[in-house]
């Protein structure tokens, strides 16, 4: 019997494996995230210092603005980050948010996905969210990878054993992780339907994790129903803001959705929903963290309501996947945030040929990050498709 030596080690990736280094690129990641947090602010900002305002003042944040659309966990982090810090209200928020970027990078770290963790550590499009726009999409997905992490380091993970020798007492954890992950943003909130769709899990373990995750989320809003309702359901349980729907745009037409719209009030919220759900039926073989990923990609680019911050949380597809059109995406992703009118807005500040650059990212960037992350999607689901000979068969009876 031959025995085949294990492929070696390059010297980049031993490099990555230090844990010197790991540390190193922790701090300068950090300190990129705060450099940002000092060039001014945006909408969010300005939002979140009227929730802060409205707690001070023992008011119901949600029957006293409508530009507060998340559950009651950060609004109680912004108004003890206010009262603590008060004039450094803007620094220790970004501080916050960033620290968990860290905590994600050191949870891939320590299971193994060394090229993963520096992937999501360095993402510009990351450390832009994070450190400027401050929205906090990485703190619940802290606790949903964190979920996951935990049934993937089971020793029967990867035997063939329903419900993977998971006790009731680990299932509940689980399930308390995906719940706290909702109750901070809900950014998951169909990812338990998913769970049901598993092929590995059991019915008990299924009513679990769709059960519990769904009813801490409702709990979360019990204090504030009374006084807040109308605002709670306008606001969260019905909302739906402006329509930009760039993917549908893109691959349906425009002149065909306005004319569907005209039949039906939000068919966007219906197709989505539905894409959304069949794409949990096709991928309920995969592994658990591997459906995470997919499923923080397909929550935007399937999405029918696109805003800029959104564009974050595919960052970890990338990164799980260790896929080659990270870059791309995060440069594309660079060049847009800083061109948005949301963002810095360069377009308005810059002259020239910058002027003309900035201006086409602003205006395309959807469309263009939309169209990358199809691209990946396919290049991990069917990665034939876009081998070269493949690309160029189909284009040579056009050349």
């Amino acid at each position: 019997m031959i025995i085949q030596s294990p492929a070696p080690v390059s010297k980049l990736y031993r490099l990555l494996e230090d844990g010197r280094f790991f540390v190193v690129a922790l701090m300068l990641a950090f300190a990129g995230r705060m450099m940002l947090s000092a060039l001014g602010h945006n909408y969010d900002f300005e939002s979140w210092d009227i929730v802060a305002k409205l707690m001070k003042d023992g008011k119901n944040v949600y029957a006293g603005t409508h530009r507060y659309n998340y559950s009651p966990f950060w609004m109680w982090m912004l108004y003890l980050l206010k009262m603590i810090f008060a004039s450094h209200f803007r620094t220790a928020l970004a501080a916050f948010i960033s620290l968990f970027d860290v905590g994600i990078a050191i949870l891939f770290f320590r299971n193994s996905k060394v090229v993963a963790a520096y992937l999501l550590l360095l993402s510009p499009i990351s450390i832009i969210i994070s450190g400027y726009h401050n929205q906090f999409d990485n703190i619940a997905i802290l606790f949903a990878l964190a979920a996951a992490f935990y049934i993937e380091r089971k020793p029967c993970y990867e035997c063939d054993v329903k419900g993977w020798s998971l006790t009731m007492k680990q299932t509940l954890l689980v399930a308390f992780l995906l719940g706290l992950s909702l109750v901070i943003k809900h950014v998951f909130i169909f990812f338990p339907i998913w769970l049901l769709l598993h092929k590995r899990l059991t019915i008990s373990q299924k009513a679990i994790l769709i059960v519990v995750p769904y009813t801490l989320f409702a709990l979360s809003f019990l204090p504030y129903w009374h006084e807040g309702k109308e605002g709670i359901v306008a606001n969260i349980l019905l909302y739906e803001p402006t329509i930009n729907a760039p993917a549908y745009n893109l691959f349906i037409g425009k002149p065909i959705l306005d004319m569907i719209t005209l039949y039906s009030a939000s068919p966007f919220r219906n197709i989505f929903f539905m894409l959304l759900m069949l794409s949990g039926f096709f991928l309920r073989k995969r592994p658990l963290l591997e459906m995470l990923a997919f499923y923080c990609l397909l929550i935007v680019l399937l999405s029918s309501n696109l805003f800029v911050h959104y564009f974050l949380i595919p960052v970890f597809f990338f990164a799980i996947f260790e896929s080659r059109l990270w870059l791309v995406y995060n440069v594309v992703g660079l060049i847009f945030l800083i061109s948005h009118p949301h963002e810095f807005n360069y377009r308005n500040i810059s002259s020239g040929n910058a002027q003309v650059v900035a201006t086409f990212f602003a205006d395309f960037g959807f469309y263009m990050l939309v169209f990358i992350l199809l691209l990946a999607l396919i290049d991990v689901c069917w990665p034939a498709l876009l081998h070269r000979k493949t690309i160029v068969s189909w284009l040579k009876p056009y050349l």
